[in-house]
This record gives C-alpha cells, structure tokens and sequence, in this order.
C-alpha cells in the first residue's frame, strides 16, 4: 500500500508540473474558451426561450392567443427549455470538471502534498487517501484513492492537449 500512496504522490508531482506547462499553451485556452463559449451560447438561449414564454402568456392575457394557441406554444417553449436546461447543466458540470481536472491546485495534488508532506502513515492518513482496497484471490491488493476521477480526467485532458485536439 505505502509503494502506491508514493507512486500517486510522484505522478502527483509531476501531473502539477506539466499542468502549469500546459495552461501556457494555446491549444489549453482555446479548448477553455470553448467551453466557457458554450456555456455562454446555451445561457443567452435559455434566457431567449425564457423570454419568449413570458410574452407568450403576456399576449394570452391580452387576448392576442386564443387558449388553445397559448397552450400549444407554450408546451413546445417547455419542451425548449428543458432540453436547453440540460444542455446547459451538461456543459457547466464538463466546464467545472475541466477546470478542477485542469488546475495544478486540483483536491487530488493537494491531497497527494499532503501526504507526502505528513511524513508518516497512519490510520488517519489511509482514511483519508484511501476509499477502499479489495483483497482478491492469491493476496492481490486493488486499492481505490480517492478523487481517482480527477486523475483520470487530468490524464484525458492533458493527453487531448498533447495531441494538439480542442474537442472533448
């Protein structure tokens, strides 16, 4: 276990560094860009669709739509919305999880500095790096660190930025 929690904290390490190399480069704040544009893009339509709804039972007040005409446009604005909606929530949660998979400050390399840092292992220490360790047939050990989904996202974000690619 403590030859893992040491090779964790040197891909830590060295994940830091190339992450601080990487934000240097273009091809990091285009694919940024990107998804901050998107998120933007799917607001500004959120807000239209929004909009539209609001005027929509503007003109049913004043008797411009008949109730039938407001039921029907208003069902397919819903319809508009939700779909915008989860767009949206999609691309804030891929926006969110980039940046924390992308940040040389991300919680899995400050947990890693941490326990490099703490100088022992003791229960505590396992507590906290550790969720879970399987114990298969012939003694093999399978350990799951926590925050591994922000390893693995660091590792696909910086290999996408390696290839020159700004798509996710």
């Amino acid at each position: 276990m403590l030859e893992a929690l040491k090779l964790h904290i040197q891909v830590a390490f060295s994940y830091e560094k190339l992450i601080r190399q990487l934000q240097a480069t273009t091809a990091e704040k285009k694919l940024r860009d990107r998804l901050n544009n998107q998120v933007s893009s799917v607001s500004i339509k959120l807000r239209g669709v929004s909009g539209k709804c609001k005027r929509l039972y503007e003109d049913y007040v004043e008797g411009i739509l008949d109730e039938g005409e407001y039921t029907f446009a208003k069902a397919a604005y819903e319809g508009q919305l939700e779909r915008l909606q989860a767009q949206f929530d999609e691309l804030v949660q891929r926006r969110d999880s980039y940046a924390e998979a992308m940040s040389p400050d991300s919680k899995w390399i400050r947990l890693m500095k941490g326990v490099c840092y703490s100088g022992k292992l003791d229960r505590d220490l396992v507590d906290t790096v550790i969720e879970k360790v399987l114990i298969h047939e012939g003694g093999k050990l399978e350990i799951h660190f926590k925050y591994h989904d922000i390893y693995k996202l660091s590792k696909e974000y910086i290999q996408l930025l390696r290839e020159g690619r700004e798509t996710l």
